[in-house]
Order: C-alpha cells, then sequence, then structure tokens
C-alpha cells in the first residue's frame, strides 16, 4: 500500500503551484526531486532538408519535469534558486537508434532520459511514475481509482521500431492480472498493433515520409531548456473545433463535432530564439492544465517587462454574429447538385447560383476538373458541349505549337533563357509537392509535365515568365487537371487572374496591399494603429507570401483549395483574397496587441501559425468580415471598387448606396499612403 500511496502523492502535486512543489519537495524523500509533470509522445518538430529543401517531420517524446536542486546550502538559497522546471523533447530517432550500442554509453552520450533501465532480455526501457494516459487525466484534472495504480513503462523492442505499453499494478483485479500475463506470454512475438509511442502519422505528417537521416547535418538533436528562464510561453490551438463525417455503408449519414486539442506549443527565449513544437495529434488541453497551475507566469495583458515570464494563449472562435447571416443555407456541390446546374447542351443554367454556393460551401473534390475550368474563365459559362469540345481540340494543337518558339531561338537567346527560365524551372519543379502522392517518387512523369507547362508558359506570355512559386500555384491544378494542355491553359487563365495572382515584378502586390491597409484600418483600427508605429510594417511584410502564393503555405491543402475556390467565385467582389487576409489578422493578431510585439516579433507570430490555423474558421469569418464591409453606410474612396465586380458579373444582392468619403479630406490617411478613389486614374 505504501508504493500506491507514493504514486498518488506524486499525482496531487500536478494540482499544486511551484511555490507549493518546492516546499513538498523540500520535505520528502530525494526520489522525490525529479518529477515529471506532463509527458506526451509524437510531438512534432519541423525541420528542412538540406537537400530535397522538403519540410521533415521528426515526432518525438516531450516531458516537464519539476527539479529539485541538490543544493547543500539550501538555508541561504531562496525558493526560486531551489528547484527548476524543465522541459524537454526527445527525438523517436534518439530512443531507438542507440539499441545496439552499449547502455552505459548511451546514458553518457545523453540519447536516453534519465530513468531508463535494462530488462532481462535487453530490452530498453524508460520508467515514468504513471502511466501516459493517467499522467494525463491527472493533469486534466481526472480523479483516479485507488484501488488500481499502475506503474507505467516505455519498452523498445529491438526487433521493432515501434514502442509498447507495459502496466504493472501493485492492486489489480484478476482480469487485469490475466491481461498482464497474456501480455506477457505475446512479449516475444511480432506484434503488428504495437501502441504508445509509435509513430502515428499525422494530419501534417500524413503525405510527408517520416525520413531518419543518415546524415549528421540533417539530423535533428535532443532539445531541453528551463521554462524560467525563458522569455514567453505560447499555446496556439488550431481550433475549438472540426468535423467529423459519420459513414454508413459507405454514405455519409451525419457530421459529428468533435474537439480539437491540436496546435502548437512556442517558446521564446530572452534572446528572441524560438522553437516551436507541433501537437498534430491532440493534447494541448492537458498541458494547458499543468501551466495554468504554476504561478510564475505573468499573465497580464500590458506587461512588457524583458524579463518577465509571458504565457499566451491562442484559441480561436467565432461567435454566430460575426458570421455571414446567409452561412448555413447553402451545401457542397456534389454530383446530382452539379448535373441539375448544366442543362441538356451542357450549358450552366444559373452562373449566379452556382458562384453563390461556391463561395459558401465549396466544391466536391471530384468535380474540380469540372468546374474549375468555370471558375477560372477558361470556359465560357453559356458554352455548350460542343463548343468545349472544338475549343479543346484548338487549344490543344496551339499548345503543342508553343514549344516549337524554343528552336527558333538563335544561340544567345537559348542560352538567356535556359539561364534565366529553364535552370529555375529544373531547379523549383522538384521541390514542389513532392509530398502528394500526384507527384511523389523517382522518374515520375508527372514532374515533366509540370516543368513543360511553365516552359511553355514563360514562352507564351514572356513580360511574366517565370517567378519562384508559380510551381506551388500550379501543383494543385495539374494534380486536379491531370491533362497537360487543359491544365495550361487554365494556369494562363489564373496567372491573368492579377487580382489574386500577384508577382513581385508588378505593381499588382502594391495595389493589394494598399487596399489591405485601408481595410485594416477601417474594420481593424487597434490592429492599424499597432503596426503604424513601426516604418516597416505598413508594408504588411507578413502578409506577402499569403497573397503570392494565395495561401497555399498557411493551411493544408483542403482548406486551401476550398479558399482558392471562394476567390475563384467572384462573388460580389474580386478582392476577397483581403477579406481572407483580415481574418486572419482579426482571429489570430490580438497577441500581437495583446504582448506589445515589435515588427520582427509580429513576422514570427504569422510565420509560426503556418498550417495550423483552422482554415473553415477563417473562412466564416472573411464571409462575415465582407458581409459587414457591405452594410457600412460610409466607406473611403480608396476602397470604393472593392465591391465593384466586372462588367460580365451581375452584382447579385449589393444594390444598396454607399456614402462614398473622399480621403483628402482625412490627413492622416493620405499620409499612411492610401490611394484616392476620386481620381480614375487611380484605379
Amino acid at each position: 500500500m505504501s508504493l500506491a500511496l507514493q504514486t498518488l502523492l506524486k499525482r496531487a502535486t500536478t494540482y499544486l503551484n511551484l511555490s507549493s512543489v518546492t516546499s513538498r519537495k523540500q520535505s520528502l524523500s530525494d526520489d522525490l526531486r525529479e518529477e515529471v509533470v506532463y509527458s506526451k509522445n509524437n510531438v512534432c518538430v519541423h525541420s528542412l532538408d538540406r537537400h530535397t529543401n522538403q519540410l521533415v517531420h521528426n515526432l518525438g517524446y516531450l516531458t516537464i519535469k519539476t527539479h529539485l536542486n541538490n543544493n547543500n546550502n539550501q538555508n541561504s538559497a531562496s525558493d526560486d534558486q531551489l528547484w527548476t522546471l524543465c522541459l524537454q523533447w526527445t527525438p523517436n530517432e534518439c530512443l531507438t537508434k542507440h539499441l545496439d550500442h552499449n547502455y552505459e554509453e548511451c546514458v553518457q552520450n545523453n540519447h536516453i532520459i534519465a530513468g531508463d533501465v535494462q530488462n532481462e532480455s535487453n530490452e530498453l526501457i524508460h520508467k515514468t511514475d504513471v502511466d501516459v494516459k493517467d499522467m494525463e487525466k491527472t493533469a486534466g484534472g481526472d480523479g483516479c481509482d485507488d484501488d488500481f495504480v499502475p506503474e507505467f513503462n516505455i519498452s523498445i523492442h529491438s526487433d521493432s521500431n515501434n514502442y509498447k505499453n507495459i502496466t504493472n499494478s501493485s492492486h489489480s483485479s484478476d482480469s487485469e492480472r490475466k491481461r498482464r500475463n497474456s501480455a506477457a506470454e505475446d512479449k516475444n512475438k511480432p506484434s503488428s498493433d504495437s501502441r504508445g509511442l509509435s509513430v502515428r502519422r499525422c494530419q501534417s505528417c500524413r503525405n510527408t515520409p517520416l525520413k531518419r537521416s543518415l546524415n549528421n547535418e540533417n539530423s535533428i538533436n535532443t532539445f531541453s531548456v528551463d521554462l524560467k528562464q525563458i522569455k514567453s510561453l505560447r499555446v496556439f490551438f488550431g481550433g475549438e473545433e472540426s468535423e467529423s463525417s459519420c459513414l454508413v455503408n459507405g454514405s455519409e449519414v451525419g457530421v459529428e463535432v468533435i474537439d480539437n486539442t491540436s496546435g502548437q506549443l512556442v517558446i521564446v527565449s530572452r534572446d528572441s530564439f524560438y522553437k516551436v513544437f507541433d501537437f498534430h495529434c491532440g493534447g494541448l488541453d492537458r498541458l494547458l492544465n499543468v501551466l495554468n497551475g504554476l504561478d510564475i507566469w505573468d499573465k497580464s495583458e500590458t506587461s512588457k517587462e524583458t524579463n518577465s515570464l509571458q504565457f499566451s494563449i491562442c484559441r480561436p472562435k467565432l461567435d454566430s454574429h460575426e458570421c455571414h447571416p446567409e452561412e448555413e443555407l447553402y451545401v457542397i456541390i456534389d454530383d446530382n447538385k452539379w448535373t441539375d446546374s448544366v442543362n441538356e447542351f451542357g450549358q450552366i443554367i444559373d452562373e449566379q447560383t452556382l458562384r453563390k454556393t461556391v463561395f459558401f460551401a465549396g466544391i466536391d473534390p471530384c468535380l474540380r476538373r469540372h468546374i474549375w475550368p468555370f471558375l477560372l474563365r477558361r470556359y465560357e459559362f453559356d458554352s455548350t458541349f460542343s463548343e468545349r469540345e472544338s475549343d479543346d481540340s484548338l487549344k490543344a494543337k496551339e499548345y503543342y505549337e508553343i514549344n516549337k518558339k524554343l528552336e527558333a531561338m538563335s544561340d544567345s537567346e537559348r542560352d538567356w533563357f535556359w539561364r534565366h527560365i529553364e535552370s529555375i524551372v529544373e531547379k523549383d519543379v522538384p521541390r514542389t509537392d513532392r509530398s502528394n502522392p500526384y507527384f511523389a517518387g523517382d522518374n515520375n512523369y508527372n514532374i515533366d509535365k509540370m516543368k513543360r507547362i511553365l516552359i511553355n508558359f514563360a514562352l507564351y506570355c514572356p513580360q511574366m515568365g517565370y517567378t519562384q512559386g508559380m510551381s506551388d500555384l500550379l501543383a494543385p491544378l495539374l494534380c486536379e487537371i491531370q491533362c497537360e494542355h487543359k491544365t495550361f491553359w487554365c494556369f494562363v487563365s489564373m496567372m491573368r487572374l492579377t487580382r489574386f495572382v500577384c508577382s513581385p515584378k508588378d505593381t499588382d502586390m502594391d495595389h493589394n496591399l494598399a487596399l489591405l491597409r485601408e481595410l485594416l484600418r477601417l474594420m481593424n483600427p487597434n490592429f492599424y494603429q499597432h503596426i503604424r508605429r513601426f516604418s516597416n510594417d505598413l508594408g504588411l511584410l507578413f502578409t506577402h507570401r499569403w497573397i503570392l502564393l494565395c495561401f497555399k503555405r498557411e493551411f493544408h491543402e483542403t482548406e486551401a483549395l476550398h479558399i482558392w475556390e471562394s476567390c475563384w467565385s467572384h462573388y460580389q467582389t474580386h478582392y476577397f483574397h483581403l477579406f481572407i487576409c483580415l481574418a486572419i489578422i482579426c482571429i489570430y493578431g490580438k497577441d500581437v496587441i495583446t504582448h506589445d510585439m515589435d515588427s520582427d516579433e509580429v513576422l514570427f507570430h504569422f510565420s509560426t501559425l503556418s498550417m495550423n490555423m483552422n482554415g473553415k474558421l477563417i473562412l466564416r469569418k472573411a464571409r462575415g468580415l465582407f458581409h459587414e464591409f457591405n452594410i457600412l453606410p460610409k466607406i473611403p474612396c480608396s476602397l470604393k471598387n472593392v465591391t465593384k465586380c466586372g462588367p460580365n458579373i451581375e452584382m447579385w444582392d449589393n444594390n444598396r448606396e454607399q456614402v462614398i468619403e473622399c480621403i483628402k479630406k482625412l490627413p492622416n490617411v493620405c499620409n499612411s499612403g492610401a490611394m484616392c478613389g476620386c481620381d480614375p486614374n487611380t484605379q
């Protein structure tokens, strides 16, 4: 019973702050001088492979331990000097790659976390005080059974790269003993269902090979830091909830809303160095319970002390009044809705309704190859089957004639084209979306198709040529449409939609940023006033990648393509992508003001959110902001054309009159670089 009581005492410390932990540790025995208060497996650290330039996901084991320093002069030392709070992340690779080596050598080289032992079968075992699941329950405030207190071991078998949980108990039921005895009998049998610290594929890592680099320059090391010596710690939740479809006999019958506890933990040192841990598999809620129980954080909203410990939480949420009033009225375009949208000749019956449905609900992925050419204006909405077939035939011939321009070049022209176009394409394309199965593997023919399309585009549009980033925009088009010449002409149409796709060589980016600055001033004045204090931040450097790559690097592909479709629908505006930017700032930019971030911190803050933002939430917020903008009684003249679509697109619902205010009457606005819209030459 003493062992059970001792373990319960250890668990109880999770509910105490560190000052009480310190006094407790001074009165207890030496074996409580180091205690794990939180642990989580499959925590991901991203690194860049230097040879392939691809993002590598490194899964590892994260622990937070309280440690009482063994100071002989404890009477003279303060409480802060007696204990430390250590966060340690150890890559899974380090836990297994030294199994063939001497155990003592592994300990000396710090490849094994303290507390590891070897059992009789020469297996490496890492002992912790409690079961990971039980520890997480304890951190979350759940109760525990007094009659069954497990002790948790992590066993790493030399014949497998998987981990296995081994649970021991001083007081357990007969069924539990039988379960453990049965597990012991099967111990030496190969297991196809190893649990515990086995490498799970998270959403971000699912399509990315989890490479164990044999090259030392690409290997990632154990990370350890004293949390009392950092500048700040931030927790970013990916979203409060997510949807999962319920399938019965292969058909979707309902949607279940489940809690989403994935996101990021960002640690900032006092020298402004950063470390980002991605919790793709959840677990941030239990970490939050532990952190909230510590009294070392300065949680005041106005603190800007250099040496203070700041702890912040970013859990995005959206109230119903922030959404567009028509938010839930439309459903995704599936086969049935698409069939109903086309008449017997192949013409779109109601273009406006189709665009509006795409704007609010999106498109079934299997229909993208059919609908995207219409949204990209490759096909006219009133074109027939026969007209599109005839046009495709002509465009196919034209496409294959383009490449003959290379043969007609002189030697000097060919040399220039190779140095400025082809050589860059040859470098960029093999590094683009290789985690996508469509482009994965060596000698992939689809990679060659992408190269030909980009080279032919540079020949067809020499004024645009090729710039880095075009391959990122082309890859999803080719993956969905697949036909080479059809993809080429859709890509041409996409690049001509310069309001959404910008090139650093022209003025489109400047025009977009000018409009975004005005939207921020009008709809998020607090953030606007904050960044206005920094001379270079009204250039909105942190938004450049969003606009240049159409949010492809900020969201997972499914969400990014849904954003593309919403922008391509041109529902009431050509500039919906700017409302996406505005939504990101409104939801995830509050921490910038709270912690009074400078320009470098703002840039890093939004960079760390890449692939960890809730795309569905951002879209709902953007639609709500657009509706809010549309019902404003007065707008500046610099934004008067934001809700005006082209001559071939009717203003469906925007028949209201808004008062246009000339910004020349607002000196502070003109001084910030806003363009007056009263002069037709400025728009």
